[in-house]
């Protein structure tokens, strides 16, 4: 029998030898890229990533992610990431009020609407404060 694998009642299981340690960077234990999905741990917020679900422009207001949360990047169109220095985004707190507006990364993901399905909309876009962060985002979401 391999070392990497064990019996059980003659199933052979892999063993979790390879489970990340705390030597694993941010991205390992903030977000996960899975299948289809893209996966964030509730610690996010505080790391400095917010999710607006409806984007008004300069009304947007973007509220920390605290609690696990998953995105199915596959179902988007597409997915932009435009730099606009000293932009601003309002950001709020968890009960949707409005607290400040600081300067970030912004990643909008987009779905084509309308009756013909030719009106490109922004659906959901995430805000990254901390510049690594948005760095290892922008890497998992590539490889969608």
């Amino acid at each position: 029998m391999a070392a990497d694998s064990y019996s059980t009642g003659g199933l052979k299981k892999r063993c979790l030898d390879n489970i990340p340690t705390e030597e694993h960077t941010k991205q390992s234990t903030l977000m996960k890229a899975g299948r289809n999905f893209l996966t964030f741990s509730s610690s996010c917020g505080a790391a400095g990533l917010f999710l607006a679900q409806h984007w008004s422009g300069d009304t947007t207001l973007f509220t920390p992610i605290s609690t696990p949360t998953s995105i199915r990047v596959t179902s988007f169109d597409q997915i932009t990431f435009p730099f606009v220095a000293g932009e601003k985004y309002c950001i709020g707190n968890l009960n949707g009020q409005y607290v400040n507006s600081l300067s970030g990364r912004v990643i909008h993901m987009w779905k084509f609407t309308g009756e013909f399905g030719d009106d490109l909309h922004i659906v959901k876009s995430l805000l990254c404060l901390d510049e690594q962060l948005y760095s290892e985002l922008c890497t998992a979401l590539s490889e969608f």
